[in-house]
């Protein structure tokens, strides 16, 4: 294929892909909600390790052990969400645990000594458990919202978002650590992780109790006809 025909048709898959996400309510709603979830967290993490070894002087193994709970979080909110999602439907699940255990993002931002470490520890702790719910079920929605052959534009769509939302949340958090200070950097990432779970709360998916059946391939639709029941 011609440089020039293979450089239309790049753009071309790209402007398919970002045509299906942003176009159906609930695609732009999961699309947003994981972007803000990866800047506030990278925010956060970006600053961990001059806040626990500069400021708090506090060993390294206690930052790790403060990142392996983060771990346990994810694999906790994993294992944990398909059974609530048969119990209370996969939409509602993702928008009630936003709603209960996102806002535990702005207690990240009380890591101090003491009681305020446990208490920050407990906090990234359902912070990330929210994650792990949301790895799982936002791409199951994303798949079932999805023509076979969109997935490979939409998964491409989705990895651009969610992987530079990590690199401008490090530049971020350097920016913010710089003029205003370490803290405020952390306390930043703490609030666009409580309210990251605003776009999927606000959109149709708050009432899906049942996943929309696959949708076959389709040439001519770019976008999803998929919908939540009302």
């Amino acid at each position: 294929m011609p440089p020039v025909a293979a450089r239309g048709r790049l753009r071309s898959e790209i402007a398919a892909g970002l045509r299906h996400v942003f176009a159906g309510r609930e695609l732009r709603a999961l699309a947003f909600t994981a972007t803000l979830s990866n800047l506030g967290a990278q925010m956060v993490n970006a600053m961990l390790p001059v806040l626990f070894t500069r400021e708090l002087g506090l060993p390294a193994g206690a930052l790790g052990a403060y990142w392996a709970m983060g771990g346990a979080g994810i694999l906790l909110g994993a294992a944990c969400a398909r059974r609530l999602a048969g119990r209370l439907g996969h939409g509602r699940t993702l928008a009630q645990a936003g709603l209960w255990l996102a806002p535990a993002g702005l207690g990240v931002a009380l890591i101090g000594d003491g009681l305020w470490l446990w208490l920050a520890s407990a906090a990234w702790l359902l912070t990330t458990t929210k994650m792990g719910i949301d790895n799982v079920l936002g791409v199951t929605l994303r798949q079932h919202l999805t023509p076979d052959d969109l997935l490979g534009r939409m998964n491409a769509t989705f990895r651009f978002m969610l992987t530079g939302a990590l690199a401008i949340g490090s530049a971020l958090a350097g920016l913010i650590g710089e003029a205003a200070g370490v803290r405020a950097a952390v306390w930043a990432g703490g609030v666009c992780l409580s309210i990251a779970f605003l776009p999927v709360f606000c959109s149709p998916l708050r009432r899906l109790r049942e996943l929309p059946p696959l949708p076959g391939p389709t040439t001519t639709k770019t976008t999803s006809a998929a919908s939540p029941a009302r």
